[in-house]
């Protein structure tokens, strides 16, 4: 028996030794750490090995979430945490650590459209129905953030003597996988720091994927509940509701493209979360509801487009005076009046330089066609047509000398949505020449000609889409059906 103990006690010292020789080894060569191979956004995360921009975004979502949010420097809290997609976002977002008590201080906590939130914009909205008090904005929301991310900073917002946090929640959870985010790797700082324990954890150590519906809107609501209750006797909580873009486009734009077709199990999602939401005050006295979505969906009766939106999700900074008169009825107790005009007065003045200023740097920044999607370009292509016909030559061309095909798409399918089906044509033809086995580009070219009456040619193209793509079902047959439909002939 005390030669079997020696034997495994030389055993668990030569494990030992291996493993330091090990890891002094690798800190010498400094290999990559291996990140987590689950998938992120529908892209498996070995993405994040290619750049070093690239690696600072996934240790800003995956690692920097269990470091303290706030940092203490002077007795003042400064934000300890940059998304590098908006470096300078929280540049200037600081408190003191001993908060007057004639103050009220509200946080502003969420995902990217809370971070883009003007906190002076609800400073003064407030200050209107209460001039006598003093309020205190901070904003700490974190774009690319869901509801796991958040719980976390609200838990140490509440550290911080809130009155009052504001939170705007619920368009970015199902968007990341795995869902149940991060443990071993990157909760644990040994992890992130040993390369031995790193290679080990991302071998063998699983991640739970929750990929069906119901375990999505279990997970939320799990995280929800969390933030509710932790908040008991520490803060009030106002809830805003956010809406989805898919409430407002053009459904014709939407039916017109195969890849993006309405999809009412999205809307069926938003919804089932925001009347979560909405249920939390009559069962917590602390929580309140800024119904903003209910707000542009029953005070507009027509379709409101992008002009709510800055891309095809975030809103133009008008839209946030909205959003703060619905915080303000929350924390005063008195209902204002918003009606359709006044809503309408937003979207017509939304910023108009502030538009063409945010235009002007999109068509001169070559990441551009890094960062975005066709909704986005789609959008982007609207505003340079209608404002200014050479911006969208220059940008069209741009986009096809850089042959970056999301914008050329979008770009040409705007034009033919206008009815410049002719125009798209000879951008399409050059696309396609150097891009053969595109098939979108082929897709394009069939709607072109659908809409300029000539079935034939439509026919043509769209089975040579099909050729490309066989599980692409967006033929004639579908055309005649949508357009029966919409004109009734």
């Amino acid at each position: 028996m005390k030669n079997f103990i020696k034997y495994l006690f030389l055993v668990f010292l030569g494990v030992i030794g291996a493993f330091i020789i090990a890891e002094v080894l690798m800190q010498i060569i400094k290999p990559p750490m291996l990140f987590d191979k689950a998938k992120h956004c529908n892209h498996d995360t070995s993405i994040f090995e290619k750049s070093a921009a690239s690696s600072d975004f996934f240790k800003y979502l995956y690692v920097d979430i269990y470091d303290n949010y706030f940092e203490l420097k002077n007795n003042t809290y400064v934000i300890n945490r940059v998304n590098t997609l908006l470096p300078d976002s929280k540049r200037n977002e600081k408190f003191s650590k001993i908060k007057k008590t004639d103050n009220i201080r509200i946080f502003i906590a969420g995902e990217s459209v809370a971070e883009q939130f003007p906190n002076e914009i609800l400073r003064q909205t407030l200050k209107q129905e209460n001039p006598e008090t003093e309020f205190e904005i901070i904003n700490a929301g974190t774009g690319a953030y869901e509801s796991y991310r958040i719980k976390r900073v609200i838990k140490e917002i509440l550290k911080h003597q809130p009155d009052y946090i504001v939170i705007m929640i619920g368009n970015n959870d199902g968007l990341y996988e795995p869902l149940e985010i991060n443990y071993f790797p990157y909760k644990y700082k040994i992890f992130r720091t040993s390369y031995v324990l790193n290679r080990l954890s991302n071998w063998f150590v699983k991640r739970r994927y929750l990929n069906d519906e119901e375990s999505l809107s279990l997970f939320f609501q799990k995280n929800i509940l969390s933030i509710v209750k932790s908040a008991k006797n520490k803060s009030k909580l106002i809830f805003v509701t956010l809406p989805r873009n898919s409430f407002f486009v053009n459904t014709s734009f939407e039916y017109n493209f195969p890849e993006i077709n309405y999809n009412p199990e999205n809307d069926e999602r938003y919804d089932a979360r925001r009347n979560f939401l909405k249920s939390l005050p009559q069962k917590y006295s602390w929580v309140y509801v800024a119904d903003y979505n209910f707000m542009l969906k029953h005070k507009i009766s027509n379709c409101l487009g992008y002009d709510i939106f800055r891309d095809n999700v975030h809103y133009w900074p008008n839209m946030y005076w909205l959003i703060s008169r619905l915080i303000s009825e929350q924390i005063s107790k008195k209902t204002s009046e918003i009606d359709t005009e006044y809503i309408l007065s937003l979207m017509n003045k939304n910023d108009l330089k502030n538009q063409e200023k945010i235009i002007k740097n999109i068509i001169n920044d070559d990441n551009v066609f890094e960062s975005a999607n066709h909704f986005k370009y789609y959008y982007i292509c609207g505003k340079l047509y209608n404002n200014d016909k050479k911006e969208f030559k220059y940008f069209i061309e741009k986009a096809l000398n850089n042959n970056k095909k999301f914008v050329i798409c979008a770009g040409c399918h705007f034009l033919i949505l206008s009815g410049k089906e002719r125009q798209a044509l000879l951008y399409l033809n050059v696309f396609l020449r150097k891009n053969p086995e595109n098939y979108k580009g082929y897709l394009l070219k069939a709607l072109a000609y659908y809409k300029l009456g000539d079935r034939q040619s439509s026919k043509k193209y769209f089975n040579i889409a099909k050729k490309l793509n066989p599980k692409n079902d967006f033929d004639l047959e579908y055309l005649d059906k949508f357009y029966k439909e919409k004109t009734g002939h």
